[in-house]
């Protein structure tokens, strides 16, 4: 595992993506859209497959992401939430 140097957008701003919304946002290593995991975000199908890019019109904050080997949603106050509804007791 490499430490994370580069800031990602999910939903590129090119695919009409809020710039800097924290659901939005990975920080990823690599370097540039070529190496690494940001590489990785950039190659099509793995990078949506993990929730790394995410099509035009998604929402980033309905869009699952893998996280450190974990499915979880980000949120917009920098947190995650399982995509486990917690069980009603």
């Amino acid at each position: 595992m490499h430490p994370a140097t580069e800031m990602h957008h999910r939903l590129y701003r090119g695919r009409q993506g809020s710039t800097h919304n924290v659901e939005n946002l990975l920080h990823l290593c690599g370097w540039g859209n070529h190496t690494g995991c940001h590489g990785t975000a950039h190659s099509g199908a793995e990078g949506e497959l993990l929730g790394w890019a995410i099509r035009s019109g998604g929402d980033p904050a309905e869009t699952q992401v893998t996280y450190r080997g974990k499915q979880l949603y980000l949120t917009a106050d920098g947190g995650r939430r399982s995509i486990y509804p917690s069980a009603v007791h």
